[in-house]
């Protein structure tokens, strides 16, 4: 068996067991299974993942909030089941959400900087084991500030939430180096 081979059930085995432990479309456990998934490799042999989800009606592609954002959370910043299931950029998004929960994938292309940094943060309280409440009310604490439209807004290629980030740990790091 060759490395390239190795490599590539390695991470075959990583999508799968991610699918099966995140939530469903519909809300239950697990058995997410998108209609196709392929592993791109690029020039330094990074593998990419790529869902493809087929409704068959053009009025199914894409739900957006006011916002122009997929919509796959509701008000009340939970799933939104109806929409990840109905249209087939909201669910390959949801599939997307289950790697970056449950796999070592951080390049993949998102909901927003915030929507990233909401999943990561849900993340790392649910392994800490915090009482549901709890990690909720930090999450709608959070998200107050982080999913906002004006510190998602794009400009040159970044968001004013990843420019904050990116300088907070650069003077973090230049502060350890000083130390």
């Amino acid at each position: 068996m060759s490395f390239v081979h190795l490599l590539r059930t390695q991470l075959s085995s990583e999508i799968d067991r991610a699918l099966n432990d995140y939530y469903s479309k519909n809300g239950g456990r697990g058995g997410n299974r998108p209609d196709v998934l392929l592993l791109l490799q690029n020039k330094i042999l990074d593998y990419y993942p790529v869902f493809i989800e087929c409704k068959g009606y053009k009025d199914k592609l894409v739900k957006f909030d006011k916002n122009g954002q997929v919509e796959n959370r509701t008000a009340k910043n939970e799933p939104h089941f109806k929409n990840i299931s109905s249209y087939a950029v909201n669910g390959a998004v949801h599939y997307a959400n289950a790697l970056l929960h449950h796999t070592s994938y951080t390049d993949i292309i998102t909901n927003r900087d915030g929507d990233v940094m909401i999943r990561k943060i849900e993340s790392f309280l649910s392994h800490k084991n915090l009482p549901e409440e709890k990690r909720e009310f930090i999450i709608r604490t959070l998200s107050n500030t982080l999913l906002t439209k004006n510190i998602n807004k794009v400009e040159n290629g970044e968001s004013w939430l990843k420019r904050v980030f990116t300088k907070i740990i650069d003077d973090y790091q230049n502060m350890r180096l000083s130390l």
